[in-house]
């Protein structure tokens, strides 16, 4: 191979891994940035556990995005186009949506959270 080629082929493979790189560092800044925006999301809905009771959900996360009850809930009741645990409804649903997060709490017959789903877009 003639040396010009060489050193053509070599910064073509350079420009590819430095074009590669850049791009794989832009993605891990979004990742960081995307999970600081959603951080206080996350830290005020950590605050519900399994067993919270409804009243403690409600004081502490205010308005919910959507509520169901097992007798009226529509068989999808996910929101479209968000991650979503399937499982049926014991008693009731809330669900609550923070920037590009949803969460799901499932009560059961006494209002208290038995299962607890967060998910993105």
């Amino acid at each position: 191979m003639l040396p010009w080629k060489r050193q053509a082929v070599r910064d073509l493979f350079v420009g590819l891994l430095l074009a590669v790189l850049g791009l794989g560092g832009c993605l891990g800044v979004s990742v960081l940035v995307l999970e600081s925006m959603r951080r206080p999301t996350r830290q005020l809905w950590s605050n519900v556990v399994i067993g919270s009771d409804e009243a403690f959900v409600r004081s502490t996360l205010g308005s919910h995005y959507k509520e169901f009850e097992r007798t009226s809930a529509p068989e999808n009741y996910y929101v479209s186009g968000w991650r979503h645990k399937v499982r049926p409804i014991s008693s009731k649903i809330l669900i609550y949506m923070g920037g590009d997060l949803v969460l799901y709490l499932w009560l059961d017959e006494s209002g208290r959270v038995e299962d607890i789903f967060t998910g993105g877009s």
